[in-house]
């Protein structure tokens, strides 16, 4: 009887020894659990890094841009679409509540959103995104301006812009002078990535000067050639391929072209040659095609803005499509 409580003694104290070691050891692995999940919460953390810059853009092309420039460093939204005419956008109350968010702030200028965008601005109440703030790239600084009005302009001139031609993007080398604006303004707002949006801006230059060079290989044969185009927003593209558009079918720009203006259009188009008649698809098409059926010109849609079609989704797909589309639509 005593050997059997001795030996009922010696087991709990080997169960009560085992529990404390257990729990003690339990412990220390749960200690070492915590340590390991805080690191990769932490390097969790550093992976992410700081929120990405919001960016704001009045276009599709230089939304197209800012995303090529700031890759994951940001997040980019387009206040338009690519079939949208930028003349003539309805200021929409979502567009202040973007722009208030923005950390950046990116339009085409040379007053061709001055309809529209100049609102967004005031009412947003983000002084950061101001004109001569730091969060603000008007993308057009650094462009040849082509156009600019010889005379003083008032509203029965039609819509012409005080500083010339706005429609300055699909001309390849101004998609570098943009990029190089974007850049810069990213910089100006996010310091600790500027060699990372240098590079961006390096490589984004280099695909588009090859697709600077395909474009005109495959022009070249059209060098000199004179076309018509329905508004004034081919005049830089044309001219970056050795052509020239030498009239439009709008008299004012923005205004229909009345029966006689149709009329002037087909006669001039059938005396001086013209083998092709541009026009956008924001455009009033039915009346270019009367024009170019009736003068024995070819048309052209050109989609010259980003997302303008299926396949113009980026900038430099807009490049290469108009590129080609144009020289197609050339051969005899």
């Amino acid at each position: 009887m005593k050997s059997t409580k001795q030996s009922l003694l010696k087991s709990l104290s080997i169960i009560r020894t085992f529990s404390i070691s257990t729990f003690l050891h339990i412990l220390q692995e749960f200690k070492k659990l915590l340590v390991y999940f805080s690191m990769i919460t932490f390097s969790g953390l550093l992976f992410a890094g700081l929120p990405k810059l919001y960016v704001v853009t009045t276009s599709e092309d230089l939304a197209s841009i800012a995303r090529q420039i700031g890759k994951d460093k940001v997040e980019v939204e387009s206040l338009t679409n690519g079939s949208m005419d930028l003349h003539f956008v309805p200021a929409q109350p979502n567009f202040i509540v973007k722009a208030n968010r923005a950390d950046v702030f990116i339009e085409v200028g040379l007053d061709l959103e001055v309809g529209w965008s100049p609102r967004v601005l005031q009412q947003a109440r983000n002084t950061n995104i101001l004109p001569g703030q730091n969060g603000y790239c008007v993308a057009f600084q650094g462009v040849d301006i082509l156009l600019p009005p010889q005379q003083e302009v008032n509203r029965s001139m039609g819509d012409l812009h005080v500083q010339g031609n706005p429609h300055y993007w699909p001309d390849p080398l101004n998609g570098i002078i943009i990029a190089k604006n974007i850049r810069d303004t990213l910089i100006r707002v996010d310091r600790a990535n500027d060699k990372y949006y240098q590079e961006n801006y390096q490589k984004f230059t280099r695909q588009i000067k090859n697709i600077l060079v395909a474009n005109l290989k495959l022009l070249a044969p059209h060098k000199g050639e004179k076309l018509i185009s329905y508004h004034q927003e081919f005049d830089y593209l044309v001219n970056r391929y050795k052509m020239s558009i030498t009239d439009n079918i709008e008299e004012k720009p923005g205004v229909l072209p009345s029966p006689a203006r149709i009329r002037y259009m087909i006669d001039y188009i059938r005396k001086n040659k013209i083998k092709v008649v541009l026009v956008s698809p924001w455009s009033n098409i039915a009346i270019a095609r009367q024009i170019a059926n009736e003068s024995g010109a070819k048309l052209l849609v050109l989609p010259i803005q980003t997302g303008a079609s299926d396949d113009t989704d980026s900038y430099l797909n807009m490049l290469k499509v108009t590129g080609k589309l144009l020289a197609e639509a050339l051969k005899k």
